[in-house]
């Protein structure tokens, strides 16, 4: 429904077909790490998504209002209420995008975890980090450590882009946007990617910010439905543009964030609100977000 190899095939079936039905199998498979649909279509010279009954795990409803799919992605799990507030994320006005304004690297591939990676800090060794080492605004104490030896490595980014005065790092299993801020020169695993954001006038601190938003977590889970936070995702992710005083006021409560203890999820509900306000979001659309989200993992920093 979303992969970039089979747009063609979506294409045809937008341009010439009426959506009848959809059931949302998960996976279905054994052994199989792929979920799996069931989909009715009919040929149709007026096609339309209108009175398409859609399945999940968790609902059942019906498409009552009309729908492009314009980006040729089946969004096809989105009720009326999410796709109106997924085109208001997607509408605001003076929004940009990370694709042509970023910098983004995999992390290091060894080729043998266990040979290449200690538990234990040893001579000329260094951490490097995994994954589930990356929350929300925190990175956890990793306890693994690699001698930098890209020569060693099956695949590696730039030395540059590990020793960044400041960048993003990612998880990259994950069905939300999960960044953390590191200017420490960190190695990464490839389940922990690199993104350095270089958007005229925004500050890194504030995209950080927007990456680990509600709004953000909602746009990615209702556009692309996958466990894996691709590049292709955080590219098409919109960015407010923002005025300096308004940067300066998120930035000081990411690093609130940052550095605080206790009262995390309090700190980051409050932050989450300014985002929400700067994306415009209604009431009706913000409870919206809330009540599509509810029981997902946050992975705030503990």
């Amino acid at each position: 429904l979303s992969v970039a190899s089979h747009k063609a095939v979506r294409r045809w079936l937008i341009d010439t077909c009426s959506f009848q039905f959809v059931s949302y199998l998960g996976n279905a498979f054994s052994g199989v790490q792929c979920p799996a649909i069931i989909l009715g279509v009919t040929p149709d010279q007026k096609p339309t998504a209108v009175g398409c009954r859609v399945t999940t795990k968790n609902k059942s409803f019906v498409i009552a209002h009309e729908r492009s799919f314009d980006d040729g992605i089946l969004s096809l799990h989105v009720s009326d209420e999410e796709y109106a507030c997924l085109h208001a994320i997607c509408t605001r006005k003076n929004i940009v995008y990370l694709k042509g304004n970023a910098k983004f690297a995999l992390g290091i591939v060894t080729g043998s975890n266990r040979e290449m990676i200690s538990n234990e800090k040893r001579d000329g060794y260094e951490v490097i980090l995994k994954g589930n080492d990356i929350q929300r605004y925190g990175i956890k104490e990793s306890e693994n450590f690699i001698r930098f030896t890209p020569e060693d490595f099956q695949q590696t980014a730039p030395a540059a882009m590990y020793r960044a005065k400041e960048k993003l790092l990612y998880r990259f299993i994950s069905e939300v946007p999960v960044f953390a801020y590191d200017d420490h020169q960190t190695l990464s695993l490839n389940s922990c990617n690199i993104l350095i954001p270089e958007i005229p006038g925004l500050e890194m601190k504030y995209v950080l910010a927007i990456l680990n938003s509600s709004a953000a977590a909602f746009f990615t889970l209702k556009k692309f439905n996958s466990v894996k936070l691709l590049r292709s995702h955080i590219e098409q992710i919109p960015i407010p543009l923002a005025e300096p005083e308004i940067q300066a006021a998120i930035v000081k409560k990411v690093d609130e964030i940052m550095d605080a203890s206790e009262n995390i999820s309090e700190r980051y509900e409050d932050l989450d609100r300014d985002i929400m306000e700067i994306f415009a979001l209604s009431d009706g659309q913000i409870q919206t977000i809330q009540e599509t989200l509810k029981g997902k993992k946050r992975f705030l920093k503990v």
